[in-house]
């Protein structure tokens, strides 16, 4: 079974992110310096992850930036197959349960899309950023703020 983690392992999520493998592109844009400021980010309560774990051994995860009520997320990876699509699952669970409605994805793709994500026109999403972070909302981890997540069966 796989169990879902929150803002426990942030610096490897981070690094998963930056050295996982994606089709049709050649290096990153995650450099150490730019984990190194996402770190400093975390610490203070504004970069947040979401970890999927089998036993002990983190096999997936998301990360990103957290602004008023919205939610900018950066990057994910899976080790196993699917551990990415249940990180951002819980994440979309949490931001829910929280009353955020609105997660930006940053790019459109098949995958985003096979797990709900709409486009959103530039001009409403604009105004939706703009008012979403303008909400205040509690700095710090998450980890104390969620209910525990249940166990979830791996399917392999």
């Amino acid at each position: 079974c796989w169990q879902i983690r929150v803002d426990t392992v942030f610096r490897q999520v981070i690094h998963h992110c930056a050295v996982a493998p994606r089709k049709g592109q050649r290096g990153t844009w995650i450099h150490p310096e730019m984990i190194d400021a996402y770190c400093h980010l975390h610490r203070q309560g504004h970069a947040h992850s979401v970890e999927v774990f089998s036993g002990e051994t983190l096999v997936g995860g998301i990360y990103g930036v957290a602004i008023g009520r919205m939610f900018f997320g950066e990057s994910m990876f899976s080790l196993e197959s699917g551990a990415s699509k249940i990180a951002l699952a819980a994440l979309g669970k949490i931001l829910h349960a929280w009353g955020w409605p609105l997660l930006d994805a940053q790019v459109e793709n098949p995958h985003l899309q096979f797990m709900g994500a709409k486009f959103m026109e530039r001009h409403e999403f604009i105004l939706e950023v703009a008012r979403l972070s303008a909400l205040a909302e509690v700095t710090g981890l998450w980890t104390g703020r969620i209910a525990p997540f249940a166990a979830i069966e791996c399917l392999s």
